[in-house]
C-alpha cells in the first residue's frame, strides 16, 4: 500500500499557493506573502522528519524537534496569537505568553492529525472539514488570504479522498498529515485573528474538534497510567484511540468514520455560530457542547478513567437513558444544540458578527 500519498496534497497546497502570491498585472497577489511564506517555511522541517518517519520510522523525539522548528520559523515572521485574544466578547490579556502558546497550537494540531489518522478516510475527512470551516470564518472576518489558502487545501483534500476512503488504495502518511495538520493550525492563528464575538478565540479549536479532543485524552490517560518505564510515554503510538474505540463497540470501519465526521461537523457549527449570539448564549453553548464531549469520551470506557467513574464527578454517563443508542443521542444533542442558536440569527435576522456581546 502506498504511504506517500500526502505528497500530492501537500505538493498542490505549495505550488497553488506560491503562485497566488505572485502579482499578475493588473491586479497584485491574490495571497500576501506575509501569510503564506511564514507557512511555507516552517513547512520545511516539518515535512523533512515527515517523510523521513515514512520511510524509516524515527523515534517521538526526532519528529518534534522538526515541529518544533517549524513553529518557531512561523512564529518568529510574525504569524502568531496578537496579545489580547478575545472570549465572549471580552479581551484576554496574554502578553508575552501569546508567543509560546502559539508554538504550542502549532505543534498539538500538527500532531493530532497525524494521531487521527487510524482509519482509512479520517484524517483527510477532518482535515475537509476543517478547511471548509476555517474557510467560512475566514468569509465572515472578511480575511481574503485565509480564505484562498482554505480553498486550494480543500481543492487538494478533494481530490485525494476518493483514493483515501475504506478500502483505501493509498495512505496519507505522516507527511501528508502532519504537513495538513501544520497548515491549518497557522491559517487558525491568521483567519481567527479578527474575531471578537462568541467563542471567539476557541473559534478554530471547534473547527478542529475531533483530533484536538482525541490528542487531548490521549495525552491525559497516558499521563495518567502508572508505569513510567517506557521513555517517551506520552508519545508512544497505541490502539486506544477514539477512532480505535468506536470500532471495538461494534461500529463497522466506515460508520465509525462516518460517526466522526458528523461529530467534527457538529463541533465546527457550533463554533461558527457562536459569531452571531450573545456572550450568554455562547458559554451555554460551550457548556454544552462540554458536557456532551465529555459523556462521549466517559462511554468509550477508558480504564485510565476508572478514578473519575467511581465517583470523584457525578456519574452522568451511568444514567441508564444515557446506555442505549448512546451515539446517537451524543450527535442529536449536538445537532440540536446547533440548530437552536443558529435559529436566533435568523429569527432577529441580524447576520454580522458581534463585536460588541
Amino acid at each position: 500500500m502506498p504511504r506517500l500519498g500526502g505528497v500530492a496534497v501537500v505538493l498542490a497546497l505549495v505550488s497553488v499557493g506560491a503562485s497566488v502570491c505572485v502579482p499578475v498585472l493588473p491586479f497584485g497577489p491574490v495571497v500576501s506573502r506575509a501569510l503564506w511564506q511564514p507557512i511555507a517555511l516552517g513547512l520545511i522541517p516539518v515535512l523533512i522528519v515527515s517523510f523521513w518517519d515514512d520511510l524509516s520510522t524515527q523515534p517521538p523525539i526526532v519528529k518534534l524537534v522538526g515541529q518544533t522548528l517549524g513553529a518557531a520559523l512561523v512564529v518568529s515572521f510574525g504569524l502568531h496569537l496578537t496579545p489580547d485574544v478575545h472570549l465572549f466578547g471580552h479581551a484576554v490579556p496574554l502578553g508575552s505568553l501569546s508567543l509560546p502558546l502559539s508554538m504550542l497550537w502549532i505543534v498539538a494540531v500538527t500532531n493530532a492529525f497525524n494521531i487521527v489518522d487510524g482509519l482509512d478516510g479520517l484524517s483527510a475527512g477532518l482535515a475537509l472539514i476543517s478547511a471548509a470551516s476555517l474557510c467560512a470564518v475566514a468569509l465572515l472576518s472578511h480575511n481574503p488570504g485565509v480564505t484562498v489558502i482554505c480553498l486550494i487545501l480543500i481543492g487538494a483534500l478533494i481530490g485525494f479522498l476518493p483514493y483515501n476512503t475504506y478500502p483505501a488504495r493509498v495512505f496519507l502518511g505522516d507527511g501528508g498529515a502532519a504537513g495538513v495538520g501544520f497548515c491549518l493550525a497557522c491559517l487558525a492563528l491568521s483567519g481567527g485573528s479578527r474575531l471578537s464575538g462568541g467563542l471567539a478565540v476557541l473559534v478554530p479549536v471547534f473547527a478542529m474538534g475531533v483530533p484536538v479532543a482525541d490528542t487531548t485524552v490521549s495525552v491525559l490517560r497516558r499521563a495518567l497510567k502508572t508505569d513510567h518505564s517506557v521513555p517517551w510515554r506520552l508519545f508512544q503510538a497505541d490502539d486506544e484511540h477514539i477512532h480505535h474505540r468506536l470500532v471495538r463497540l461494534g461500529l463497522h470501519h466506515r460508520t465509525a468514520v462516518l460517526v466522526l465526521y458528523g461529530a467534527a461537523l457538529a463541533a465546527a457549527l457550533i463554533g461558527i455560530v457562536s459569531l452571531f449570539v450573545t456572550a450568554s448564549s455562547a458559554a451555554l453553548l460551550l457548556g454544552t457542547a462540554l458536557v456532551a464531549t465529555l459523556i462521549g469520551v466517559g462511554r468509550l470506557g477508558y480504564d485510565e478513567f476508572a478514578l473519575f467513574r467511581r465517583g470523584l464527578f457525578l456519574k452522568l454517563y451511568d444514567a441508564p437513558v444515557l446506555k442505549l443508542g448512546f451515539f446517537r443521542v451524543f450527535v442529536d444533542v449536538l445537532l440540536a444544540a446547533a440548530a437552536l442558536f443558529l435559529a436566533m440569527p435568523l429569527s432577529h435576522d441580524r447576520w454580522t458578527l458581534r463585536a460588541d456581546v
